[in-house]
């Protein structure tokens, strides 16, 4: 119960907080273009990372992984420039996620 206790309110902060910066702080269209282009080109040369829980995988399988990645950086892209009125908060919880996602590689 203490998991759920604890995903519950990491989940709950984020939002918060995706709340707090979407509305203080507006990124630039400039900006979250080069973002979006930056995280293409790190997906592209960097995953999968390799790590100890993950098993060795053949270039198959990463160029799968890596076009999984890009094309789940293209959809939210697609999303935030199609929803004009939101486009803030779909920046921000992206960029949340990544922290996050690089967190937990530590």
């Amino acid at each position: 119960m203490k998991t759920w206790y604890g995903c519950t309110a990491v989940t709950v902060l984020f939002y918060i907080v995706v709340l707090a910066c979407g509305e203080n702080i507006i990124l630039s269209s400039k900006l979250q273009n080069s973002l979006w282009v930056s995280e293409i080109v790190v997906i592209a040369l960097f995953a999968p990372i390799p790590s100890k829980q993950r098993p060795k995988y053949n270039q198959h399988r990463k160029n799968m992984i890596k076009a999984r990645g890009i094309a789940g950086v293209l959809i939210i892209g697609a999303v935030s420039l199609g929803v004009k009125s939101y486009n803030n908060y779909i920046v921000w919880i992206w960029l949340l996620q990544i922290i996050n996602r690089r967190d937990k590689r530590l």
